[in-house]
């Protein structure tokens, strides 16, 4: 009804951009950078444990323990920045919608007071900010878990898509 109620609906989308647009790139990095350490560690622990014959042979538990243990702390320090990056996300995201539902209130609120708007207004107003909440989580979550399955499927690609180095005689 009021063009007044639009101005923190906007706000709030031009952040919301904003906010997507910083830390999607960044989630897209850190997940190429967790699906290559996930290989690696994977690699690890399957040429210790295909070869723990050779391993036992010659006494050589040890290194090999602590050779998988720095691949998997390498994976896991790739997970804690990912995770760090996404509670950042998740904080900024939460801000931005507490602060829509703040200012729409407080406008209609102020609105209703002085008679420019009904009670049927707040009411929609309100509503369409809750819904734009629960979307905004949902776009969000949604588009993070595709940055993280990008990262893998580029790892497999890679992996996948190598040149031949052994070439089949004519």
């Amino acid at each position: 009804n009021d063009p007044r109620l639009m101005i923190p609906m906007i706000l709030w989308l031009i952040g919301y951009v904003l906010t997507l647009r910083y830390y999607v790139p960044l989630l897209q990095v850190l997940s190429k950078e967790q699906a290559d350490a996930r290989s690696a560690v994977t690699d690890q622990i399957v040429d210790s444990y295909s070869n723990i014959n050779t391993v036992k042979m010659f006494a050589h538990t040890s290194y090999e323990d602590a050779y998988s243990r720095s691949g998997m702390q390498e994976f896991l320090d790739t997970v804690y920045r990912q995770m760090r990056k996404v509670t950042y996300l998740t904080f900024f995201l939460n801000s931005l919608n507490a602060g829509l539902l703040v200012s729409i209130a407080g406008t209609s609120i102020w609105l209703w007071q002085s008679a420019q708007i009904s009670t049927g207004a707040i009411a929609f107003a309100l509503g369409l900010v809750l819904r734009l909440q629960g979307m905004s989580q949902w776009i969000m979550w949604e588009v993070a878990g595709m940055f993280e399955n990008i990262g893998v499927v580029q790892d497999g690609m890679e992996t996948i898509a190598q040149e031949r180095k052994v070439l089949d005689k004519e």
